[in-house]
């Protein structure tokens, strides 16, 4: 998992920023609280492997150096653990402990292992605190700086480095005494503490002072990128809650009712690609005798083909009656779609009306998908070839002409879908097609209305498999039953 999706599941249980960095508080607990606990394993081997004669180290050394560092660090980790790194002075704690038990190694092992003074500096990055990190990278300092002059005076002959003090050529007879060893053989303590500090502490400084820094740069950035990952999370929350809603009104303004009487039955379903999509299916009742049906597809996916979608279906609604020419009527929505259209959008669209008396079906067609018919008497579903007329909203000034009438018998059907039902693609780029299609719609034809979309999602999705859904998904189907006879 990368350093950003952590940062994101973070983000994602705090609701604020200042919450996301008292949760990543108690996470860098943890985290230190782990480093704690690598060292104090380390001492613990090193501890092993010392009383087993590997590593020739003394009695003093091993308490200072090993034993009490490695229970320090054992005491914080603990304490972390207990509290689930919550606690607010478990921070200073942690980073004390490190900073306690590097010294203490310093001290007792002198020179040898200097550097791990910068291990509480390096922690404190995990806190993405620059303040943090620089007081810790200052007071290590100083720390640092007050042991190594110490060491000085307290001269140990058991180190090589503690030679300098001595006349060259001296050779060392231990006595009872170490004061009455180290002192019998000259030992200039000025010349000890000139080079320990001047040619030992400063170098070593000049280091802790760049970890320092780089240290600082790094918590600097840290916490800006979490600053700037809550405003990104904030503001994708934000966009996310207003395409909800844009989402619930689109699916407010699609018919979710569908009508199952004794002349016919219809039932329509839409599944956006996005969280709002530009297909609409609609249908209405004109009068008592005439239903209107209507499917579109608009061009673009989200906000402004979904505003767009609104936009020509209330136009297409209003401009709509049971003896409207369909010719005329997308002629003037057109030509309405046209106007302010600075986006350039454009909408294919089919509108058909049933005359539930007689059976016939006018129809007008503007760059849409071919319908398939379902006839009872042969029980198969056939493409209807129509000419289809430019789409809506592309050109003012268009004549559209109704594209025909179909005579509809008791028990046929009309299937009406958009693009993103033939233009499926499964992983090897391949179209679901017309012909799969018509196989499908083959397959269920006996099916009522809401069973055969269904059925032919379903086919949908098993083809289509992991691969993402790229287009709006629209389908309606109308069944004429019987005919309407008027009292």
């Amino acid at each position: 998992m990368s350093v950003v999706d952590k940062l994101k599941n973070s983000m994602a249980g705090a609701k604020t920023t200042e919450e996301l960095f008292a949760k990543n508080e108690a996470n860098a607990n943890m985290m230190v609280a782990t480093l704690c606990l690598i060292l104090c394993i380390m001492h613990c081997i090193t501890i092993i492997l010392a009383i087993s004669g590997i590593f020739l180290v003394d009695e003093i050394t091993l308490v200072y150096a090993m034993f009490i560092p490695g229970m320090i660090n054992c005491f914080a980790y603990t304490l972390c653990r207990v509290y689930k790194g919550e606690a607010p002075w478990l921070k200073p704690l942690l980073l004390g402990s490190l900073l306690l038990a590097c010294m203490l190694s310093d001290f007792a092992l002198n020179y040898n292992v200097p550097l791990s003074m910068s291990v509480p500096i390096l922690a404190s990055i995990r806190y993405f605190n620059k303040k943090s990190t620089i007081r810790i990278g200052v007071f290590t300092s100083i720390v640092f700086a007050i042991s190594s002059y110490m060491n000085t005076k307290v001269v140990t002959p058991y180190l090589d480095l503690n030679f300098i003090g001595y006349p060259e050529g001296t050779v060392l007879k231990y006595h009872e005494s170490l004061v009455q060893t180290i002192y019998e053989h000259g030992f200039n303590q000025h010349n000890y503490t000139y080079y320990a500090m001047v040619q030992g502490f400063l170098p070593k400084l000049m280091v802790y002072i760049m970890i320092a820094a780089f240290c600082v740069l790094i918590a600097e950035k840290g916490r800006q990128m979490v600053l700037e990952e809550g405003v990104i999370a904030s503001e994708n929350a934000r966009i996310e809650e207003e395409l909800n809603t844009a989402a619930n009104i689109q699916a407010s303004m699609l018919n979710t009712e569908f009508p199952d009487y004794n002349s016919f039955r219809l039932y329509a379903s839409m599944t956006p690609a996005k969280e709002v999509g530009g297909d609409f299916y609609d249908f209405f009742m004109l009068d008592d005798t005439h239903v209107g049906i209507v499917m579109a597809d608009v061009s673009g996916k989200g906000v402004p083909a979904s505003l767009f979608m609104v936009r020509a279906k209330t136009l297409l609604l209003e401009a709509t009656s049971s003896d409207s020419d369909l010719g005329e009527v997308f002629t003037r929505v057109n030509n309405k779609l046209c106007q302010n259209n600075e986006q350039g959008l454009f909408v294919t669209a089919f509108e058909g009306i049933l005359d539930l008396t007689t059976g016939e079906f006018r129809y007008v067609n503007a760059g849409h998908e071919l319908p398939f018919i379902y006839s009872a008497e042969n029980k198969t579903f056939t493409p209807k070839q129509t000419k289809a007329a430019f789409v809506l909203g592309g050109m003012e000034g268009l004549k559209y002409k109704e594209g025909g009438i179909i005579t509809l018998k008791p028990g046929d059907k009309i299937f009406q879908y958009t693009d993103g039902v033939t233009e499926a693609t499964d992983a090897n780029n391949q179209l679901f097609g017309m012909e799969r299609l018509e196989e499908t719609l083959n397959s269920y034809s006996d099916s009522i209305p809401k069973d055969l979309l269904h059925n032919v999602k379903c086919e949908i999705d098993q083809f289509v498999g992991e691969a993402p859904q790229f287009d709006d998904l629209t389908m309606l189907c109308l069944e004429f039953k019987n005919y309407l006879v008027n009292e």
